[in-house]
């Protein structure tokens, strides 16, 4: 949000959480008020029209229903905006074993893969312009993955033979700025650093870094890797670059 601020843009944003819309407000960017679970709310997008403006979606599938989301994408129609984009997830590949990119085909194996999957058919099939960017496990500086786990000594789920995909939150933004923007990005797109690392790499590094034991595996190692995800396709088709290419010059700073 405040790179769209400092990039010059002027900024509408809606949330229904409260930490959240107190962060939008110190950003500089006046609060909508469109609930997608309620149309009575949607009026409030109508002091878009006019704008030459691009849209985006962080939708949490469980937590809205996906007929509204449909209505609320036509209503979208009236404002004319240059672009839609979806913030999804590399959850809509599986978990099998296999190397993925950006056009790789979708492994709906879970409840949550197919709730995410739905959402983003109500963008393919829209009359809109829409990109979907599948972003891998967001961290930064203030959002390390599986901290609080290591820092009370708990046992992890899953096996440390199978891989973490990440992408740094400053690399995701960007991408969803490139994409937002280029002529060249294909209906879904990947955002990852492009380097897969172990679990068990990844937390021991992190408990190191924590001065903390190495945690325990709750799952048996069983030679199953998991997704890997390569971003080398939306790399090429976006001009995009991570600025981080892997986690561990963010691990090694704590």
């Amino acid at each position: 949000m405040q790179r769209l601020i400092d990039d010059g843009n002027l900024l509408w944003a809606s949330t229904r959480d409260r930490q959240k819309a107190a962060l939008i407000e110190a950003a500089g960017a006046p609060p909508l008020a469109p609930d997608i679970n309620q149309p009575e709310t949607w009026s409030t997008l109508e002091v878009l029209s006019g704008h030459d403006c691009r849209v985006y979606f962080l939708v949490p599938p469980s937590k809205i229903e996906v007929d509204l989301l449909e209505q609320l994408l036509t209503r979208f129609a009236r404002i004319r905006p240059q672009r839609l984009m979806l913030c999804s997830s590399t959850v809509v590949f599986g978990k099998a074993s296999r190397i993925v990119n950006a056009d790789s085909n979708v492994d709906i194996d879970s409840e949550r893969a197919a709730r995410q999957f739905a959402v983003e058919e109500v963008f393919r099939n829209s009359i809109l312009d829409s990109r979907v960017v599948r972003l891998a496990g967001l961290y930064g500086e203030d959002r390390i993955v599986g901290r609080q786990s290591v820092l009370a000594g708990e046992t992890l789920r899953g096996s440390a033979q199978s891989y973490l995909n990440l992408i740094h939150v400053d690399d995701a933004a960007d991408l969803l700025i490139r994409v937002t923007h280029s002529q060249t990005a294909a209906q879904h797109e990947l955002g990852s650093d492009g380097t897969p690392i172990l679990r068990g790499e990844y937390y021991h590094l992190l408990a190191q870094q924590l001065s903390a034991p190495d945690p325990l595996f709750a799952g048996a190692d069983t030679g199953a890797e998991g997704r890997r995800c390569d971003n080398a396709l939306t790399c090429g088709r976006n001009g995009w670059k991570p600025q981080y290419p892997d986690c561990s010059q963010v691990l090694k700073r704590l």
